[in-house]
């Protein structure tokens, strides 16, 4: 897999499509901020990130993210109720929206992604998975045979993931080198 150099125009489009209301993170900068004068410091950011893509290190700025406990549900003294919110730094939020256009963009083109999966797929929203759902039970009733269905509510599943196995998947779909490493 190879990274393409970012542009001014890349970076300006990315940053346009925050929300102006979304909280900052441990920098305090915000999109409404950055928006304002993104004209006059565009030059730097780019080199960065660019330097950044070609080279696979990240600053460790950039790694720093401001933790919130958010409250989920239940006694607000128990701990448990809580879930951990992470505000990263709007720098890192427009690293990370370069990387997945490229890794997006290199699965779509490669055709690697299996045609069911459904999240964090341009159009392939959660209703469409559900529509799927819908007609292959349907197809199977009106073929006579019984449906079983068992929802999973996974949840924290993005944190059981084995990193291991991820990235040996990776290794075998191309992405080698710097965006591997």
């Amino acid at each position: 897999m190879y990274c393409e150099l970012c542009c001014h125009t890349e970076i300006f489009n990315i940053v346009h499509s925050f929300q102006h209301g979304k909280a900052p993170g441990s920098d305090n900068i915000g999109p409404k901020l950055l928006k304002s004068c993104l004209t006059a410091i565009i030059d730097p950011p780019t080199h960065i990130f660019n330097l950044s893509l070609t080279t696979g290190a990240v600053s460790n700025c950039l790694k720093i993210a401001k933790v919130i406990p958010v409250h989920k549900k239940g006694d607000t003294s128990l701990v448990n109720n809580y879930r951990p919110i992470s505000l990263l730094s709007i720098f890192d939020k427009i690293r990370e929206k370069l990387m997945y256009k490229r890794l997006s963009n290199f699965l779509s083109k490669n055709n690697i992604l299996y045609d069911y999966q459904f999240g964090f797929r341009k159009n392939h929203s959660t209703v469409l998975a559900l529509i799927e759902l819908t007609d292959a039970i349907y197809s199977h009733l009106d073929n006579g045979n019984y449906a079983l269905v068992m929802y999973f509510d996974l949840q924290k599943a993005f944190d059981t993931v084995d990193h291991k196995i991820l990235l040996s998947k990776l290794f075998n779909y191309g992405v080698r080198g710097v965006v591997y490493n």
